[in-house]
């Protein structure tokens, strides 16, 4: 539970990092503005970031986003009393017919449009600019999209990048260890919804209620180092020896064509 005194100094951070963007993207294709992800939520960790989705107009430069990121990230200490923001940009033709899925949005280039605009339709609270039907928007969503994703293709994509931050972290770069069990929950989340009847919410608390009847399945491991403020990198190294275990077990199934 997150106490009052928190959460209000929290929204007076998130108002802080939504009137700069407004004054930065205002009249240059700014529509909307959200708060989005686990902050403010039961899913909050003590290491969650702040979030920010914007919507925008077409033909909007998604450079603009970066500058602001590096603001943030710059001012962090001052600006926002050490909480991380990250600001992401989802253009209003990226996520509405007809898809533009060939814009240099780094969003809709990772294919990840369809998950953030999900996350967003579930997680998503307005704080400037017009209200959109986001559900609708999810619900719309073509299936020809270039950026819409399986949860198979999912899956995959998931599994090539944890194992590229497994390499990293083996070769002495710490830098996202702390993220490593969030990574491996959306990999558990994939699994659920081809495996276990898992309707899709973004929420790892609503995932691991479905799952924790589960006893031996490595979501109770992530579960844990998730909330655990104390995870060190040396249990990051240990514990990227029981996600390659896991991934083994889910590319089998993968490979058999169990998951489909």
């Amino acid at each position: 539970m997150i106490r009052i005194k928190e959460r209000r100094r929290i929204n007076r951070i998130i108002g802080r990092a939504v009137n700069y963007i407004v004054s930065e993207l205002q009249g240059k294709g700014l529509v909307a503005a959200y708060k989005t992800g686990t902050i403010l939520t039961r899913d909050q960790v003590y290491d969650s970031d702040i979030d920010i989705a914007i919507i925008v107009e077409p033909g909007f430069d998604f450079n603009l986003v970066a500058a602001i990121n590096e603001h943030f990230e710059k001012e962090r200490q001052e600006f926002s009393d050490g909480f991380k923001i990250g600001a992401f940009a989802l253009g209003i033709d990226e996520i509405t017919a007809p898809y533009n899925d060939k814009s240099n949005n780094p969003i809709t280039r990772l294919r990840l449009s369809y998950r953030m605009l999900k996350a967003l339709a579930r997680y998503g609270e307005l704080r400037w600019g017009k209200r959109l039907p986001l559900g609708a928007f999810v619900r719309d969503f073509s299936h020809e999209s270039a950026t819409y994703f399986t949860p198979l293709e999912e899956a995959k994509n998931q599994i090539g990048y944890i194992l590229s931050e497994i390499k990293k972290i083996r070769e002495g770069d710490y830098t996202q260890y702390r993220k490593l069990p969030k990574y491996c929950l959306i990999l558990i989340r994939c699994e659920a919804m081809v495996e276990h009847n898992f309707k899709y919410d973004p929420s790892f608390y609503s995932l691991y209620k479905h799952m924790k009847h589960l006893e031996d399945h490595i979501i109770h491991k992530c579960i844990e180092l998730r909330a655990k403020a104390g995870f060190s990198a040396q249990e990051a190294l240990t514990f990227c020896d029981e996600i390659e275990t896991y991934i083994i077990e889910c590319q089998k199934k993968i490979n058999a064509r169990v998951w489909r």
